[in-house]
């Protein structure tokens, strides 16, 4: 099962993503703001964190910033979600591997998340000289 982190201050959308994915073999923790998301991550430790940019004033992006400066966290994959299309623009600029635009269905999720993994594989390969 692969472990994964969703950082959103919405609730029920937190709830019913967690629902969806523990039926695709993730294990699915979940958060509210940037706080609680530091201490997550550090004991449970996952493979993949999605990201609200626009979580209850704070910026997800700095978040997707700070996780990735950090050298031990160089193999999880990071992506950015929002309804806000312009929010996701030059997501790269974050260190973010992909984006998720809500609304979104779950095959759209899957498929995003999948993408976002190969994007942080390709991205480490590419810096170990495979």
């Amino acid at each position: 099962m692969r472990k994964l982190l969703i950082v959103d201050d919405n609730t029920d959308l937190l709830f019913a993503i967690q629902r969806l994915l523990s039926f695709y073999d993730f294990t699915v923790r979940t958060v509210t703001d940037s706080k609680a998301c530091m201490q997550e991550f550090k004991s449970f430790m996952p493979e993949i964190v999605i990201i609200d940019v626009l979580l209850s004033g704070e910026d997800g992006r700095q978040l997707c910033k700070a996780l990735r400066e950090n050298p031990y966290n160089k193999e999880v994959t990071l992506i950015l979600f929002s309804a806000s299309p312009k929010c996701l623009e030059n997501f790269h600029e974050c260190n973010a591997d992909g984006v998720i635009e809500k609304p979104f269905g779950i095959k759209d999720l899957l498929e995003k998340i999948e993408a976002a993994v190969q994007c942080r594989k390709k991205s480490l390969a590419g810096r170990s000289g495979i």
